[in-house]
């Protein structure tokens, strides 16, 4: 993963076949410092914004695949 600059924020080396890649973000220090900050609304992301004019508010989100566990925050694509 990079940010706007190019700059690396994250970077996959690779594990075993067996292990999950939901298992290893639930694992890795990347989720240790992040999940509680999007749990307790601590992201520093902007405020929430209706996508149409008259549409409801709508929050930033994680993605991610199916290995992954939904919550309020992490959406499954």
């Amino acid at each position: 993963m990079y940010d706007a600059n190019y700059v690396f924020t994250f970077v996959d080396i690779g594990v075993y076949g067996r292990c999950s890649a939901g298992g290893i973000f639930q694992s890795s220090l990347i989720s240790i410092s992040l999940n509680p900050k999007f749990h307790n609304k601590k992201m520093n992301l902007p405020e929430l914004k209706p996508i149409s004019a008259d549409g409801e508010l709508l929050s930033y989100m994680l993605a991610g695949d199916k290995a992954f566990l939904l919550s309020e925050y992490l959406l499954r694509l």
